[in-house]
C-alpha cells in the first residue's frame, strides 16, 4: 500500500489515486495556514500581541457569577443577628430557589427544625432585609410589596394594587381597580407601571455563569460608498493534518493496517473541512445579500428595514430556501446599528402607495409610536390608527393592528384613557 499502483497489475489504484489527491490538498491547506501563520507572527506581532489580549480579557472576563446565596450570605455577615438567628437565616437562605423565593413555609420548617415559628419570622425578616430588595418573598405579592415598602412607597396606590388587586391588575381590569379603590383611573394606570418595573424574580441577577453571549460570525460595514459583509477576523479557526500523522503516512515503514486508518482518517477530515468551507461561504453570501438589501436599516434604523424573505436570497445566492434557513440559524452579524441576529433581517412587509416596501417591524414600530405619543384622555383606537398608517400610504388591517398591539403589549383603547 505504499505506492501508487495496484499491487497485482502495476496500474494506477483509481482509489488511490483519488486519496492522494484528498491528501495532497489538505497537506497544501496545512502549509498555507503554517505559512499563514508564520507571516502574522512576525509582520505584525504587535497586532496579534494586542488582539490575543482582547481574547484573553473577554474569556478571563467570563467567570462564575457570584450566586445568589453567597451573596446573601456575604451581607448577612454585616447583619446585627445572634448566633442563633444568623444560624436560621442561614438555613433560608439555603432554602430559597433561583429566583429568590423561599421554597416551604416557616409552618414546615418550624416542624422540621423544632423552632419557634416567631424566631423564624424575625429570621427571615432579617434576609429580606438583605439586597436585592424582594429576596426571601413567599410568593409574588410579597416580593413585590418588600421591593415597594424597601423604595418607600409602602403605603402608596401601587402597594393597595398589590395587597388586594393583583388578579384584577394581571387581566388588566384597569377600570375595576379604578372603582374599587376610588382612584382615577389615571393614577391607576401610572400605578401600574410602576409595578411592572419592579423584578418579580429578584434572584435571577446571581449565578449568571451560564449566561448567554454571541460571537458575531459575520460583520457588515460601510466602504467606498456601500455595506460589505465579510467573515469576522479575530480567532479565525485551524483545521489542519497532525504533522505526526503526515509522517507516518509518508514513512515506507508504517504498517499497512495502520496506513488504511490514516486514510480513513483524513477522507474523513476533508469531507469535515470541505463542509466547514461550504458553510461559511453560504452564510457569507447570503450575508453580503442582506448587506446589499437592507441598505436604509443600517442607515435609518428599523424604520428603513426592508421586506424580505428567505426565498428571495435563496434566489440570488443559488441555493434552496431550506439551505439559507440552516445557514442562517443561530449566526450573528455585527453591523453599524448593533449585532443582530441575521434571522432578524427577514420579514414580511407592506407596500406603500407610492410603491416603497416597508417591513412588519417597521409597521409595528410606527404603531407603538403613535400610542406613545398619543393624548391619554383621548387614546387611538385600532381604526383610528389604521386610518392613520393609511394616510401614509401603509394599508393595514384594523385587526392586524391590533395584532401588532397585543404583541407589543399594549391594552386596547378603553383600557388606556386616563
Amino acid at each position: 500500500e505504499g505506492s501508487a499502483a495496484d499491487e497485482t497489475s502495476g496500474a494506477p489504484d483509481t482509489e488511490e489515486l483519488e486519496f492522494r489527491e484528498q491528501y495532497d490538498r489538505l497537506s497544501k491547506l496545512d502549509d498555507d495556514w503554517r505559512d499563514y501563520f508564520e507571516q502574522a507572527n512576525s509582520a505584525g506581532r504587535a497586532e496579534s500581541a494586542e488582539a490575543s489580549d482582547r481574547h484573553n480579557r473577554a474569556v478571563e472576563s467570563l467567570t462564575r457569577g457570584e450566586s445568589l446565596q453567597e451573596h446573601l450570605l456575604n451581607q448577612l455577615g454585616l447583619a446585627d443577628l445572634s448566633e442563633t438567628d444568623r444560624a436560621l437565616a442561614v438555613m433560608l437562605i439555603g432554602s430559597l430557589n433561583d429566583d429568590g423565593y423561599l421554597n416551604a413555609t416557616l409552618g414546615e420548617i418550624a416542624e422540621t427544625t423544632g423552632q419557634p415559628l416567631e424566631r423564624l419570622e424575625r429570621a427571615l425578616a432579617a434576609v429580606q432585609d438583605i439586597a436585592p430588595p424582594g429576596v426571601g418573598a413567599r410568593d409574588l405579592r410579597e416580593c413585590l410589596e418588600l421591593q415597594l415598602r424597601r423604595a418607600g412607597r409602602g403605603d402608596g396606590l401601587a402597594a393597595a394594587i398589590v395587597r388586594d388587586h393583583l388578579e384584577a391588575l394581571g387581566a388588566r381590569r384597569h377600570a375595576e381597580i379604578a372603582r374599587a379603590l376610588g382612584a382615577p383611573i389615571a393614577e391607576v394606570y401610572r400605578a401600574a407601571a410602576e409595578i411592572a418595573a419592579l423584578d418579580p424574580r429578584p434572584g435571577r441577577a446571581f449565578g449568571a455563569d451560564d449566561a448567554p453571549f454571541v460571537t458575531p460570525e459575520i460583520e457588515i460595514v460601510f466602504e467606498n460608498g456601500e455595506y460589505v459583509a465579510r467573515h469576522t477576523r479575530d480567532r479565525i479557526p485551524r483545521l489542519r493534518i497532525s504533522r505526526a500523522y503526515r509522517q507516518l503516512l509518508e514513512d515506507p515503514a508504517t504498517p499497512p493496517e495502520t496506513r488504511r486508518y490514516l486514510k480513513e482518517k483524513i477522507r474523513a477530515s476533508d469531507f469535515l473541512i470541505q463542509s466547514v468551507e461550504h458553510r461559511r461561504e453560504t452564510v457569507l453570501a447570503v450575508a453580503r445579500e442582506i448587506a446589499r438589501r437592507q441598505r436604509d436599516f443600517f442607515e435609518r434604523g428599523i424604520d428603513g428595514l426592508a421586506p424580505l424573505t428567505m426565498a428571495e436570497v435563496a434566489e440570488a445566492v443559488g441555493v434552496s430556501e431550506t439551505t439559507v434557513s440552516r445557514a442562517v440559524n443561530g449566526k450573528y452579524a455585527e453591523t453599524p446599528r448593533g449585532i443582530y441576529e441575521l434571522r432578524f433581517f427577514f420579514t414580511a412587509g407592506y407596500r406603500t402607495e407610492d410603491g416603497r416596501a416597508v417591513s412588519n417591524a417597521s409597521v409595528k414600530d410606527r404603531v407603538a409610536r403613535m400610542i406613545a405619543e398619543e393624548d391619554p384622555a383621548q387614546p387611538l383606537s385600532d381604526q383610528e390608527i389604521a386610518q392613520r398608517l393609511s394616510a401614509q400610504g401603509l394599508r393595514v388591517a384594523r385587526r392586524t393592528v391590533a395584532k401588532y398591539r397585543e404583541e407589543l403589549g399594549l391594552p386596547p383603547s378603553h383600557e388606556r384613557r386616563a
